[in-house]
């Protein structure tokens, strides 16, 4: 596969200063570690309301996933297109019996091997994280990961990919993932089930993040609507497993965000159309 995403990367960057704000798993500490990015993304000022959005939002869907991984305690783990988060170093220092596989672009692994590097406090012998470059679009490389596990089966994750894929480039994804759950059985759970019109809302002008989604297509990568991304998985031949269900009250940013809404906007909250989901597919 031919098609470079190198310069998705600066995001990855930008997610993991705001994830920084919250009790994320070592969110905190890699900061010290993240060197400059040659694309740095501004952000509004931490004193506004999107910002805080922003956070919560992202700080949710880390949540997600973390929340159905406990709900299924897997043994083999493969998350793709990690970016800086820890999730795969977290969750194998605190459990025994793990063989997790964490994935990114070379570029990306390249960093955040030298700041897991400087994170691990025990490197726990009884679990097994390996930190590994993957183009999630190169059939081949994706096989060739997927052979490191043992024959049980196998959870694929991820956050912040589906959105830079266009429906040809999701479509492959699902095969390579498709074709790995049919030999090792598992699942796959996704925190990208985007929806393009209520996520457009969102838009500011004059936003430098809101111009990094414009440029790399984000908007139009998106499900239009919760029908067109269940018709999408079922076509590739997943149906939907459990649809996790957010407590944003529970989250360390949501006293902040909650802060910057009038009385108006506190009592409108739950008429606001989901923005996203967080899926736990399977094989049909």
């Amino acid at each position: 596969m031919d098609k470079d995403f190198t310069s998705v990367s600066p995001s990855a960057w930008l997610l993991l200063l705001m994830k920084a704000k919250t009790t994320i798993p070592y969110a905190r500490e890699a900061v010290k570690w993240l060197p400059q990015s040659e694309n740095v993304l501004h952000l509004s000022k931490e004193k506004d309301l999107m910002y805080w959005a922003r956070v919560l939002h992202f700080e949710e869907r880390y949540q997600s996933i973390s929340h159905l991984l406990d709900d299924i305690k897997p043994h083999n783990i493969l998350e793709l297109s990690s970016g800086f988060n820890f999730r795969g170093l977290d969750i194998t220092e605190r459990n025994n019996n793990l063989h997790y596989i964490d994935t990114d672009l070379p570029g990306v692994v390249s960093v955040k091997r030298t700041i897991v590097d400087k994170l691990r406090p025990s490197k726990n012998k009884l679990s097994n994280y390996e930190l590994m470059p993957l183009n999630v679009l190169d059939i081949d490389a994706f096989k060739n990961i997927t052979r490191k596990f043992e024959d049980s089966p196998v959870t694929v994750v991820n956050e912040g990919l589906l959105m830079y894929l266009n429906r040809a480039e999701k479509e492959t994804l699902c095969r390579n993932i498709r074709e790995t759950l049919g030999l090792h059985g598992g699942n796959w759970i996704t925190a990208d089930i985007y929806f393009r019109h209520p996520m457009e809302e969102t838009k500011q002008p004059g936003d430098s993040f809101d111009e990094f989604l414009d440029k790399h297509r984000v908007w139009e990568n998106m499900f239009i609507d919760e029908a067109d991304a269940r018709q999408f998985f079922e076509a590739m031949g997943f149906s939907i497993d459990l649809i996790h269900e957010p407590a944003f009250q529970t989250l360390i940013s949501y006293p902040q965000f909650i802060s910057f809404l009038s009385e108006e906007q506190r009592s409108g909250m739950n008429k606001m159309p989901k923005l996203r989901e967080t899926w736990r597919l399977k094989l049909k």
